[in-house]
């Protein structure tokens, strides 16, 4: 309990300042949104959206009403004509689990391919199909999530004819292989990146084990090569990999809505461009809260869970 009130109190901090910039930001935008967000409407309908949004309010004024909206469960609205509007928290629910099922559906990919590439490098260390390896995953690595993304839908989606479902979601609970067509390419996506720095991770400490005594002896002792590779060498390493795979959720988070925007996937991302581009200043500010909430809770989780996995970060 006293190690997690140090973070709890780190989790309020980074949400007051990054809410705040995105007030401030968000204020430095030109032009009435009141007259973006309904052009046809009166002058009278256009004050009554100002006052509704608050943005005939001072800054701070506006950010403290925000505020004690935002923890009450209240994210505002967005205005599509003079009388016509929409609770934000309405398409939160309608985008959080698009954006939740592709992060899920990439860190399954990245793990699912990581763990063979790296393994499988790691025995081959320094011949042609670790140097392979290796060049592939510098590859992934050095290019933009949005640049595989665009690859992907290019050559995959168009030149193949794979995947060819686009702009749309279904869930997997109603149809798993329609969710499946239109998830799978942005995971992809999102996924080799984080591919190529779980294996490269994983070789490095595979090198070091596979030097170990107890993998001399399990040698020694006739066992196959396959079972030496999984289950003796690769389980220690887990302990390494899988808090990695926690720590990268956080960037995860942050590429995902860039995708949803390529793939035009109804999630979070597509639900940001839009209220950006609608003048929407509630709603962005909702968005970027929710996006640093997501962000710090599995920063503290991660944190909390890698002193469970390692007594050895608890006892110190």
């Amino acid at each position: 309990m006293r190690s997690l009130l140090p973070r709890l109190g780190r989790l309020v901090v980074v949400l007051f300042l990054v809410t705040l910039f995105a007030s401030l930001l968000v204020s430095f935008l030109p032009g009435d949104p009141a007259a973006v967000v309904a052009p046809f409407a009166s002058d009278e309908q256009r004050a009554e959206i100002a006052d509704d949004l608050g943005i005939s309010d001072p800054l701070p004024v506006r950010y403290v009403h925000w505020l004690g909206d935002f923890v009450t469960g209240d994210l505002g609205k967005t205005y599509s004509g003079p009388t016509s509007s929409t609770e934000v928290s309405t398409q939160v629910g309608d985008a959080l689990p698009v954006s939740l099922t592709l992060m899920v559906y990439a860190q399954i990919m990245a793990l699912a391919l990581a763990i063979p590439l790296g393994v499988i490098a790691a025995y081959k260390a320094g011949g042609w199909v670790d140097r392979v390896v290796s060049s592939s995953l510098f590859l992934f690595l050095a290019l933009p999530a949005f640049v595989l993304g665009f690859m992907l839908s290019y050559y995959v989606r168009l030149k193949m004819g794979l995947f060819r479902t686009r702009g749309g979601y279904v869930a997997f609970w109603e149809d798993p292989a329609t969710n499946l067509q239109f998830m799978f390419l942005p995971a992809l996506s999102l996924a080799l990146g984080q591919v190529a720095v779980y294996a490269r991770l994983l070789r490095t400490d595979m090198i070091a084990t596979l030097q170990q005594d107890f993998i001399t002896m399990a040698r020694a002792k006739g066992l196959s090569t396959q079972r030496i590779l999984w289950r003796h060498a690769l389980r220690p390493r887990s302990i390494t990999l899988l808090p990695a795979a926690g720590l990268h959720v956080g960037p995860l988070i942050g590429r995902a809505p860039v995708i949803e925007v390529v793939f035009q996937l109804p999630g979070m991302g597509l639900l940001a461009q839009t209220a950006i581009g609608g003048r929407q200043l509630v709603a962005v500010q909702s968005i970027v809260a929710i996006f640093a909430l997501l962000y710090v809770l599995v920063n503290v989780v991660v944190d909390l869970g890698y002193t469970v996995i390692d007594p050895r970060i608890r006892r110190g």
